[in-house]
């Protein structure tokens, strides 16, 4: 009876610790979190893949000794030293606050040692918090998740409504053990991406990444486990510094992310774009400028057009620093609005057909436009009425008796060229006001890089209300070439259509289009170049292309928000070297400079996700009647006096070659079941 009792008794006191633990993890795992892993280099793939490979280390012999000499050699302040170590540089690399690494330790039964105890260690690592502060928080962690040990890992899950994932650990992706604490063989089986496992032999302190070769190259564990090593040195050296002002980057190499990377100086004209193009009708005035069908203009039939309507404009009250709306279907009649518009002085404000009625009405009430360019069979749409129409198909007989001549009036650099209006992630659609500068000197570099001195024409098929169509135009009408223009009023993409016709030699579309010919057999086409931007460039939608062109083909990954003027940086795919899960954004553009910053603006290391900022000539001027936003968006730039630069809101992160790559929109991040996913990724160009 007393055994009984005795056994009762000790029941109840497991099941009131059982409970107690229970109460301990419902509250230390609560609300949200996110996963704060190292950046994939390639695809998860739906089934685990268990190969590792390892990248081996030890910590200098001065860190060593320092180590062991604060800890008095005692394994558990070695690993708390050591734990914070990690998920400082986790937080550091992948901007997470909510920090959480998985471990095993020893569970001992008499004599007998078990290692199946997987914990989760979860604490807040905010960049305001001092070394000090953080090392007596993780040390709490550890502490309570040791007494708290007995409560089952899977029962955790449970608790948070959580499955094994079949291709990733729950909870965590990278896990960290420490030699005589715990072992690394008893959290292989949650399918972790990283495990880091330390040891000490006598004075010397050792690790090694353990990592799954399926999504990482192995330079970015050598480079993780070099920034490791440098905040272990901060953690032991500098315990009253603050989290953010912990240096991953070396002063030598700061100067050259922030002042060798962007020495991008390049001469262009300082002058309006269609002066350059009066330039070109005085080379090549009876070449063939633009075909629409079975109709073309010549480069000085364009001219002629374009002044007769800059003529017209002026006559009707268009102004120096008007803005002018294009309402039109694709015609010849686009390019000839576009330059007359340009050289009657005034900026235009592309307008999509397809657009609802609201944002259009929208979109001419807030850039005020005093006059639209349209078409007769489309002015009965327009869904404004605060602006006179002019037909120019309806009006030309009044608008071609206006002088041919080229106006004489002064247009500057710095005048407006265009406003054209993005949504942005939310609120209502904002224009961005692009000078003539800012598009020169962008079109300036595209001829450079995408013709090379070639003669190849590009096709004019999406809406001039996506600035990918500036490429299209103004690119070859400033050297010679022509622009072949689609129509744009087919529910289905014309870009099947302009590889058919095989008429152009350079073709800008979205990776959304790519898919539409990945499988075509395009070993036929004239095509010479590729110029892809809008949205991330997956690595596999690259290759598959370049397959489908015979590798006879240049694809370029031409990355740019609006308010940076269509293209900032650029990369050059090549199939050998391009094998991450998205081409690389690649370097910046002529005289554009850009910077990977933390939250505090300071330049972040290698494969550390940052924003990107991005200033020099190809900068908009800001948003059109939005000083608060403008302010909030093109702040000073700290490298360089007097200049401004853009905040993007893109994560990307500058890859051991050099190159830049995108991660994502910084608000297009959620969390699902605990992991902090992208969404597919996007971006502007």
């Amino acid at each position: 009876m007393e055994t009984t009792t005795a056994g009762l008794l000790s029941v109840k006191l497991i099941d009131e610790k059982l409970k107690k633990e229970k109460e301990y993890w419902q509250q230390k795992m609560s609300g949200e979190f996110e996963t704060a892993g190292i950046s994939l280099d390639f695809k998860r793939t739906p089934v685990y893949v268990r190969e590792r490979h390892t990248v081996a280390f030890d910590l200098e012999p001065d860190t060593a000794a320092a180590l062991l000499k604060i800890s008095g050699g005692k394994d558990a302040l070695v690993f708390t030293i050591l734990v914070t170590a990690l998920k400082i540089c986790l937080h550091k690399l992948t901007g997470v606050e909510d920090v959480m690494v998985g471990t095993a330790i020893h569970e001992r039964y008499g004599d007998v040692t078990h290692l199946n105890k997987v914990l989760a260690l979860r604490d807040e690592v905010n960049g305001d918090l001092t070394v000090r502060q953080l090392l007596q928080n993780v040390k709490t962690t550890l502490s309570e998740a040791y007494t708290n040990q007995k409560y089952p890992f899977d029962r955790i899950l449970n608790l948070l409504g959580l499955e094994y994932p079949h291709n990733r650990a729950p909870l965590f992706d990278v896990a960290i053990i420490f030699e005589g604490i715990g072992s690394k063989e008893h959290v292989s089986h949650l399918k972790h991406d990283v495990t880091l496992a330390l040891s000490m032999q006598g004075e010397a302190v050792g690790g090694t990444f353990e990592y799954n070769p399926g999504l990482f190259k192995r330079e970015t564990l050598e480079v993780f486990a070099g920034h490791y090593q440098t905040v272990v040195r901060a953690v032991l050296t500098q315990p009253d510094l603050e989290v953010a002002a912990i240096e991953l980057l070396p002063e030598a190499k700061k100067i050259e992310t922030v002042f060798d990377f962007n020495r991008t100086q390049a001469d262009y004209p300082k002058q309006a774009i269609h002066k350059l193009f009066e330039a070109q009708v005085e080379r090549t005035p009876e070449e063939v400028a633009v075909v629409f069908g079975q109709h073309q203009l010549t480069y000085r039939e364009l001219n002629r057009r374009a002044n007769q309507l800059a003529h017209y404009l002026r006559a009707s009250g268009i102004e120096t620093g008007s803005r002018v709306g294009i309402y039109m279907e694709h015609s010849l009649e686009t390019l000839v609005g576009i330059f007359g518009v340009l050289k009657a002085g005034a900026a235009y404000v592309p307008l999509d057909v397809a657009h609802p009625g609201a944002r259009i009405a929208f979109t001419l009430a807030d850039a005020g436009v005093p006059a639209v360019l349209t078409q007769r069979h489309l002015a009965h749409s327009l869904p404004y009425g605060g602006a006179k129409l002019i037909s120019l198909d309806a009006e030309w007989e009044q608008i071609g008796a206006a002088s041919a001549d080229n106006p004489t009036h002064e247009v500057g650099a710095h005048e407006t060229a265009y406003v054209i209006y993005t949504s942005g992630s939310t609120g209502n659609p904002k224009g961005v006001k692009i000078q003539h500068g800012s598009l020169v000197n962008y079109v300036c570099w595209a001829a450079q890089v995408y013709l090379k001195g070639e003669r190849l024409d590009f096709p004019l098929y999406s809406s001039l209300a996506f600035d990918l169509t500036v490429t299209s135009i103004y690119t070859p009408l400033l050297t010679g070439n022509k622009v072949v223009v689609y129509p744009n009023t087919t529910q289905e993409s014309p870009v099947v259509d302009v590889l058919q016709d095989n008429r152009v030699g350079v073709i800008k579309l979205t990776p959304s289009h790519l898919s539409l010919i990945k499988e075509r057999d395009n070993t036929q086409s004239r095509i010479k170049r590729i110029i892809v931007g809008g949205e991330a460039f997956e690595t596999e939608l690259a290759r598959q292309v370049f397959e489908s062109f015979g590798r006879q083909v240049e694809i370029y990954n031409e990355y740019g928000p609006t308010e940076a003027t269509v293209g900032c940086m650029l990369h050059l795919y090549e199939r050998s070297r391009d094998t991450r899960i998205s081409v690389p954004i690649g370097q910046p553009a002529a005289n554009t400079q850009v910077y990977v910053l933390d939250a505090r603006l300071n330049p972040v290391a290698d494969n550390v996700t940052g924003e990107l900022y991005i200033s020099g000539d190809g900068l908009a001027e800001g948003y059109l009647d939005q000083d608060k936003l403008t302010r909030e968006r093109f702040i000073p730039n700290p490298f360089i006096s007097g200049q401004l630069m853009y905040k993007t809101g893109d994560s990307v992160r500058r890859l051991p070659e050099g190159i830049l790559e995108f991660l994502g929109r910084r608000d297009e991040q959620v969390k699902f079941h605990g992991y902090r996913v992208e969404l597919p990724r996007s971006k502007t160009a």
